[in-house]
């Protein structure tokens, strides 16, 4: 299950607070809290403060793990004479899509809407590895949307982490 936290916190070597957004894969909303103030605390000069933590209904989470989508950016860059892309990813997307089914009995198609949270440098790269990612199953798709969150990270967390 995945849950969006919003925090509030001083960043250290900053005078004001700041307010962001982390996804964390956990099983409960308890974990989620103590699974962000762990993360976020060695970057905070004061207490962190939990504004929110909400469920996310996310079918997977979709990183660039290997810089793929931004060197090839990189590289049409360097050719058309732009500047180059940085290879690391900075911004989380948010990809619905939606899985094209026939019901046999009426014989009408039906759609099935799922979101995506996908790791890229900009629209176009989570929309290709959305569009990679999903080209691996055998049913029909569409991409309806790509929208750019607010999320700083996503973290996995796990029983053994959530208990120290």
């Amino acid at each position: 299950m995945y849950y969006l936290v919003k925090v509030k916190y001083d960043r250290t070597g900053e005078n004001k607070p700041v307010t962001e957004q982390y996804v964390f894969d956990t099983d409960s909303f308890a974990s989620a809290d103590y699974a962000t103030r762990k993360a976020i605390q060695p970057f905070a000069t004061n207490d962190v403060q939990i504004l929110a933590i909400t469920r996310m209904n996310i079918a997977e989470v979709i990183g660039d793990a290997f810089g793929l989508e931004s060197e090839a950016q990189a590289m049409a860059a360097q050719i058309m004479g732009k500047r180059e892309i940085s290879n690391a990813p900075d911004t989380w997307f948010k990809v619905k899509a939606a899985f094209i089914t026939l019901d046999e009995k009426t014989q009408k198609e039906k759609r099935q809407s799922f979101a995506y949270l996908v790791h890229a440098n900009n629209l176009d790269g989570a929309h290709n590895l959305a569009d990679m990612e999903l080209r691996k199953g055998m049913a029909d798709y569409t991409i309806e949307s790509v929208t750019e969150t607010k999320i700083m990270e996503v973290y996995t967390v796990d029983a053994k982490t959530a208990q120290d």
